[in-house]
């Protein structure tokens, strides 16, 4: 039932275009999503290097992303986005009254209401959980920064809770961290400076940027590489020591 109710929930959003940089996590196999976001962000830094050009990669990693959706803001984002006949009900209830208990040293707490969290395992969770975080897509597109692909701008790429920004310049990448740490403040949500880092992507000729950038009034580390979505990338884009995929993806290498 679930599984019918998110892929009418996914449809309907591609049909209304809600997501801004979001591609469907119902109709294609996730193993395939990893790969195509994987091999997409590859794609642009390769072009980018090849043209001289560099990039400012922030990956932000969320504190307990999932847990910490407040279900007053979801229902909010669902009837700002048009949501608002079968599938908002049925939302709504599922998250209605939710209590909760915890076992400690053999003993079961008193019941608890829970305010915030999507469902663990739920397969209409990351649906739910792209639509909270929709919206700062949207507010990034507006600010105009972002890398350039033809006439188009993207700003930043999204799967699931794994996010990362992209920016031509450290004065463009601490605009675009300005409006994160605006969002996570209005919407409840807590960024994990340790766990975010930034890729400054460039040719061997350029020294990496020395200016910190912030996140909620904290300097994230800058980093050799990265591993996102289970495989490495690296701030040149061409060492082969780093090209470790996940056990369960094939080899997918950036190209240098």
């Amino acid at each position: 039932m679930l599984l019918r109710i998110s892929t009418c929930c996914s449809a309907k959003m591609e049909k209304s275009k809600l997501f801004d940089d979001l591609f469907s996590v119902v109709h294609i196999h996730a193993d395939l999503m990893v790969i195509y976001y994987y091999q997409y962000l590859c794609d642009l830094l390769r072009i980018r290097k090849g043209l001289n050009m560099e990039t400012f990669c922030s990956f932000v990693d969320f504190q307990k992303a999932f847990d910490y959706v407040n279900h007053r803001f979801l229902l909010h984002k669902l009837l700002e986005n048009g949501r608002d006949g079968n599938i908002y009900n049925i939302v709504k209830e599922i998250y209605r009254r939710r209590e909760s208990c915890v076992l400690v040293n053999d003993r079961i707490t008193d019941w608890f209401p829970v305010k915030s969290g999507v469902r663990q395992g739920d397969s209409l969770s990351p649906i739910l959980f792209a639509l909270f975080i929709n919206d700062f897509a949207s507010d990034l597109h507006k600010l105009g920064k972002g890398v350039s692909i033809g006439e188009h701008m993207l700003p930043i790429l999204m799967y699931a809770d794994d996010v990362v920004i992209l920016a031509n310049s450290h004065t463009e990448a601490q605009e675009q961290l300005d409006l994160m740490t605006k969002w996570c403040s209005t919407w409840g949500m807590i960024p994990n400076i340790k766990k975010s880092q930034v890729l400054h992507h460039r040719n061997h000729q350029r020294k990496r940027c020395t200016e910190a950038l912030y996140l909620s009034d904290k300097a994230m580390d800058y980093v050799d590489n990265n591993k996102y979505l289970g495989c490495w990338v690296n701030e040149f884009g061409n060492d082969p020591k780093l090209w470790r995929p996940s056990p369960r993806l094939p080899d997918i290498r950036v190209g240098g």
